[in-house]
């Protein structure tokens, strides 16, 4: 999917939309984190390899999924929250979707993804770091910068552990982390050192969501952290910073600034509130996190309209009508869960409800959106949630007036929906 800016507004070109996806090869891992690893502390590095390595992967078509209903890396919590049993339904869905049986992988090591075609194709070498409890910024500059080589992120641990990848080459180093006084520091650094290397304006921001020395992200695993693949397979950025503490709220909007007017940020950062209203300020919208999000982004369907099921009907003025809503509409998280698993319920369509979606998942995640046109009945009805075009909050001081907004809005709805469809948009102005 290509970007294109008209003036200062990101419009999403549809032109790769029209091509039927061609035929490619399905494979799933059995999850995120590679088996036997000997040390505690290269478990998540270990994880965000693999993610880095399905991300390059998805990169040009839907080939590689992560199972992310497997085990957490952060034990209790499940990594596809909150439908556990999501990917049982998603894998068959694909493999007939791809018309391709699937493989599944021997186990979820970074050698087994490797092995998958478009992996090894796509991964020209690796980016090094060090793994610092002093500096969290290390992890995200050089998920960041994987994005910009196309490589693997990899602690000199993990590399070693994997002598199947001994022959990569070292495409980049970040410094470690006696380079750097703070996490602020690093990201300054990251800022010149790496963002530069750009060769396009990123389009997507990612909030990393892992708690960290004075900062608590609610959220933690998996909402932040599994998004990470998004930003690699789209060359975007990752930060773990909190949107409440003055000096790295100054850095988070440094670089929000620097992404163009309706670029995203998936993964999460807290506080909610002050969050999306900084990110309001830069003109970005957020979609939260969700698994698999490159594999969804590849694929190319033929059509991205939404089912319209009208029928005249004469309402009368003294009777009270109820409308049934579903809400969390604007994040991909919810889609992927099948809305909680209430989608795959074998009562839904005996009673007519609206179900929230945000637009701007049709035009970056395409293949989720497509699942849901697919599926629908015909009681299933979509509506706009929370700031129109996804979660944003139209009150602040904005890079959007009012106008504009509901101006791409209504451009993006008009898109989806067939030229009878009554298109209605409701903004959270609480």
């Amino acid at each position: 999917m290509s970007l294109s800016m008209s003036g200062r507004w990101l419009l999403l070109s549809t032109a790769a939309l029209s091509l039927v996806q061609h035929s490619v090869a399905f494979h799933v891992s059995p999850g995120y984190i590679p088996p036997n690893v000997a040390h505690p502390e290269d478990i998540f590095p270990s994880v965000l390899a693999n993610m880095a390595i399905s991300g390059l992967a998805n990169r040009e078509a839907p080939t590689l999924w992560l199972n992310a209903s497997a085990a957490s890396w952060t034990d209790p919590v499940v990594v596809n929250w909150p439908y556990p049993a999501a990917d049982a339904s998603w894998i068959p869905h694909w493999e007939q979707k791809l018309n391709q049986p699937v493989t599944v992988l021997a186990d979820s090591s970074l050698c087994s993804l490797l092995q998958v075609p478009a992996a090894a194709a796509a991964v020209k070498g690796v980016v090094m770091y060090e793994a610092s409890a002093s500096i969290d910024a290390l992890q995200w500059i050089a998920a960041t910068a994987a994005g910009v080589f196309d490589a693997v992120p990899f602690t000199a641990s993990v590399l070693a552990a994997n002598p199947c990848l001994k022959d990569l080459p070292v495409l980049f180093t970040v410094p470690p982390a006696s380079t750097f006084g703070s996490d602020l520091a690093a990201y300054a650094w990251m800022i010149k050192h790496v963002l530069s290397l750009m060769k396009v304006q990123p389009s997507v921001l990612v909030g990393a969501c892992r708690t960290w020395k004075n900062y608590t992200c609610g959220w933690d695993d998996p909402l932040g952290a599994a998004a990470i693949d998004y930003a690699i397979a789209r060359t975007g950025i990752v930060v773990n910073l909190d949107a409440a503490e003055p000096a790295q709220a100054a850095v988070l909007k440094q670089i929000g600034d620097l992404l163009p007017r309706f670029g995203i940020v998936t993964g999460w950062m807290e506080p909610e509130d002050v969050m999306v209203d900084l990110l309001s300020t830069c003109g970005l919208v957020v979609l939260c996190g969700a698994p698999n999000l490159p594999f969804f982004a590849a694929h190319k369907p033929s059509s991205l309209q939404l089912p319209h099921h009208r029928t005249d009907t004469t309402y009368d003025e003294s009777n009270l009508y109820v409308v049934f809503q579903s809400n969390e509409g604007d994040t991909p998280k919810n889609a992927y869960s099948f809305r909680a698993g209430n989608w795959l319920n074998p009562k839904r369509g005996t009673v007519p409800i609206a179900w929230g979606t945000a637009p701007l998942i049709a035009e970056y995640f395409p293949g989720l959106w497509e699942y849901y046109i697919d599926t629908a009945r015909t009681t299933d009805t979509f509506f706009a949630a929370t700031g129109g075009v996804g979660y944003t909050h139209p009150y602040v001081p904005h890079a959007h007036p009012l106008p504009t907004q509901f101006r791409i809005i209504f451009q993006l709805l008009a898109m989806r929906s067939r030229p009878d469809a009554v298109i209605c948009v409701c903004m959270c102005m609480c």
